[in-house]
């Protein structure tokens, strides 16, 4: 299969089921193909690859890695269209401060409020031009709470 949604659909379903090796691997394949398409829209690639780094931050142990995945998470979602679909990932912050936060150095902790403060700043121009949903209230409530 050619098409790189194909295989972001595939990466998907693996994320669902926890099975991060296999998603990384498909969102990989998805990423090689999308270079091949002139003009290729890599936003869904880069969100799902970004839930993908969320996930991964849950899981490690060690506190500059934890950090690492989540900052690589955070870049992606920066630099990706300011649409809802950033914003369902965003919602992954909370269960990283929840589960890893505490884990953290003090140094990542107030880089990881920067990012929280940075993504706030683009959850309000999001809310300014777009009708509120539930993904961006919790996400806003949850990031007014850490900022």
């Amino acid at each position: 299969m050619r098409d790189p949604n194909y295989w972001v659909q595939y990466a998907m379903a693996h994320l669902s089921h926890k099975s991060l090796d296999y998603a990384k691997k498909h969102l990989e394949t998805a990423k090689n193909l999308a270079k091949n398409i002139e003009n290729y829209n890599t936003d869904s690639i880069d969100t799902q690859t970004a839930r993908l780094y969320l996930l991964l931050s849950l899981q490690e142990t060690d506190q500059n890695k934890i950090f690492q995945s989540f900052k690589e998470a955070h870049d992606l979602l920066i630099k990706i269209s300011n649409t809802i679909y950033r914003y369902r990932q965003v919602l992954i912050y909370k269960d990283f401060y929840d589960v890893a936060y505490t884990r953290l150095s003090t140094k990542n902790k107030v880089n990881f409020k920067a990012c929280c403060e940075e993504m706030k700043k683009e959850l309000e121009e999001y809310r300014a031009k777009n009708s509120n949903n539930w993904v961006s209230e919790n996400c806003y409530e949850f990031l007014q709470k850490i900022t």
